[in-house]
């Protein structure tokens, strides 16, 4: 009878572990695996000269596509964008028109997983940082000097321009709309919203989950940290976000902005407006503090 009992019991006790590792590998794969939206719009619809270009990821075989727009009039002068998860290069087309008639070099590009590039999984942002710097390294092999280069991120793509920075000491203009601090503090918040699991189980599957994602795809979590990244860049950093962002908290970047060490870094805040969304509520400003920024730091 006891040796019955012993065998339900450890017959129970592998089940669940069993499952809670299944469910756990299946919640990394899902919440790791990029959403690929087509590209529908394009730069002659905006009356906008370009070249197709592609560049690999620094130090990869990851080849990403993107759209050069060049100035109105010559100049060294070129801002990268770098969209947000779910996004491609094609989400920014009205803002690249807007900083081409103020004189800049556009470069908008997919990242990894996204619009036209290559890559299947969502890393987070830390491994995406690469591609941001190949992007930099196509700009600067133009070649450009290294100095008049700016860089300008949304959500996701604000914490890859801030790890980027800290990755190349190149880069003096970051400008972040609507970034993270952490992607741990995010961590149930998306993989609610990437999954179709009960929102009351997801806090306990996120240690296995965060576990299968090291093991299976060698993302740590704990990398993923634009506060710590900032805390390390010595230049000026503008950061925008909306106050009532319902997606990353306005706290966030309150919190990037209380960690820059240079006291001329500014926090643009802005109310009633959603995620990601200050250019398109208010264009003519938004575009005023791109320009004030990237004139004092491009020089």
């Amino acid at each position: 009878m006891k040796k019955a009992l012993r065998f339900i019991i450890v017959t129970g006790i592998i089940i669940i572990i069993s499952s809670y590792i299944t469910v756990s590998s299946f919640v990394a794969m899902q919440v790791t695996n990029s959403v690929r939206l087509e590209i529908t719009s394009f730069p002659e619809e905006y009356d906008l000269p370009y070249e197709n270009v592609e560049f690999f990821a620094r130090g990869t075989n990851i080849k990403l596509k993107g759209w050069y727009v060049p100035s109105l009039l010559p100049t060294e002068r070129t801002i990268i964008i770098t969209h947000g998860l779910n996004g491609n290069r094609s989400g920014n087309l009205e803002l690249a028109k807007g900083l081409r008639n103020l004189n800049y070099n556009v470069l908008l590009y997919d990242i990894r997983g996204h619009g036209e590039s290559e890559g299947e999984r969502f890393n987070g942002g830390f491994i995406e940082r690469f591609d941001l710097l190949g992007a930099f390294d196509y700009i600067e092999n133009l070649p450009t000097d290294p100095s008049k280069i700016g860089i300008l991120g949304f959500s996701l793509g604000a914490g890859i321009s801030l790890m980027a920075a800290e990755e190349e000491n190149k880069i003096a203009a970051v400008v972040t709309d609507s970034a993270f601090a952490d992607i741990a503090d995010l961590v149930v918040q998306e993989t609610e919203r990437r999954t179709s699991l009960p929102k009351w189980i997801v806090p306990s599957i996120i240690p296995g989950m965060t576990t299968a994602t090291k093991l299976f795809y060698g993302i740590d979590v704990d990398d993923i940290s634009p506060i710590k990244a900032i805390a390390k860049l010595d230049f000026p950093i503008l950061l925008i976000h909306p106050i009532d962002d319902d997606r990353i908290p306005h706290s966030h970047s309150v919190r990037l902005m209380n960690q820059s060490i240079n006291p001329n870094s500014e926090l643009w805040s802005v109310p009633d407006v959603p995620h990601a969304a200050i250019y398109t509520n208010k264009p003519k400003i938004y575009l005023q503090k791109l320009n004030l920024y990237f004139n004092s730091q491009l020089k």
